[in-house]
């Protein structure tokens, strides 16, 4: 169980750090690297990076093999609050609330 915290722990590192270095050294689409284009990625990356962490919490089992109808309101919730992540981080008006750049 200690081995399967580390990793997650370490993985999550990873891929906030590489957010972070992404954001801040490589240009795409038309968008400008920046400190805070560094600091709207990783508040994606990390936001998220936790809402796949339920699943990982709640099941011994793969994100992928979990059924809809094992429990649906876990599902309904993670969907909802992705769609949550999705709003604040594409419509400006909110961004400007998170201080998040797009």
């Amino acid at each position: 169980m200690d081995d399967k915290i580390a990793l997650n722990a370490s993985l999550f590192a990873l891929v906030t750090l590489g957010a972070i270095w992404f954001g801040q050294n490589v240009a795409t689409g038309g968008l400008a690297t920046s400190e805070e284009m560094g600091q709207t990625m990783t508040f994606v990356v990390l936001s998220l990076t936790s809402i796949m962490h339920v699943f990982n919490i709640r099941s011994e089992k793969s994100l992928f093999s979990i059924r809809y109808g094992a429990n649906p309101s876990l599902v309904n919730m993670a969907f909802l609050a992705t769609l949550i992540n999705v709003a604040v981080s594409i419509i400006s008006g909110v961004q400007g609330l998170f201080s998040l750049v797009g």
